[in-house]
């Protein structure tokens, strides 16, 4: 899930989209975001019925298991992107942590598209 995460958020994480879209989101906005990654990231995994998806007891198992544990490492690799190119430079953390969300929301597809073909 890090390799796709990284393979997906590593080619915005350097542009300046991503801290223009951080910077216009509302707080409310980025909590959005951030719940559309985890719940697209679950969907995708574990409820689309793409072939090579995992087989879990129950959903909500799955989802703590899994996903919340994936969807931890995107934001971890977005931070790890953000300080690596600079964007993490001169912000509160109000402000990081509006960037990290939003890189994260890329980051998630690619961690789900990762799992699905491992």
């Amino acid at each position: 899930m890090l390799a796709g995460a990284l393979y997906f958020a590593m080619n915005l994480a350097p542009t300046e989209e991503m801290r223009l879209i951080a910077y216009m989101t509302a707080p409310l906005g980025a909590l959005g975001v951030l719940l559309l990654s985890v719940i697209l990231l679950h969907l995708i995994v574990f409820e689309a019925g793409f072939a090579g998806q995992e087989e879990a007891e129950t959903p909500v198992r799955a989802f703590f298991d899994f996903t919340l544990p994936g969807y931890a490492l995107c934001l971890l690799a977005s931070l790890a992107m953000l300080w690596v190119f600079g964007g993490a430079d001169g912000h509160g953390l109000q402000a990081l942590m509006a960037n990290v969300v939003i890189l994260a929301f890329p980051a998630a597809i690619g961690a789900a598209a990762a799992r699905l073909l491992v």
